[in-house]
């Protein structure tokens, strides 16, 4: 990540916060992806991690929700949150992900 993400309460209320980034691997080529790792800084509270992929077509739609939306990110849940960033009809690409605290990646 080019900057640390400090989570805060949700707009409307709540206390779990769903964030989307956008995280560029800036390949210009077909690569295949062998692996993901995540460390959060404060394990006590990064509940799950999830990257997804996003269609080259979607990455201009991406970039824009990131730009409009004020700090890091962008509020989603259960995907990208973002028109025309889907792999799948009205879903993103699940690729890896980080499970619930006490968990390996790969735990959900």
């Amino acid at each position: 990540m080019a900057k640390a993400y400090t989570p805060a309460p949700p707009e409307g209320g709540g206390s779990d916060g769903y964030r989307c980034q956008m995280i560029d691997p800036g390949l210009t080529k077909t690569a295949f992806l062998t692996g993901t790792q995540f460390a959060p800084e404060n394990v006590a509270i990064a509940h799950h991690a999830v990257v997804y992929a996003v269609p080259p077509g979607g990455a201009a739609a991406v970039r824009e929700q990131d730009a409009k939306t004020p700090g890091l990110g962008w509020q989603c849940f259960g995907g990208t949150g973002v028109a025309g960033a889907e792999v799948e009809e009205g879903d993103a690409a699940w690729v890896g992900h980080l499970g619930a605290p006490g968990n390996d990646e790969g735990s959900i």
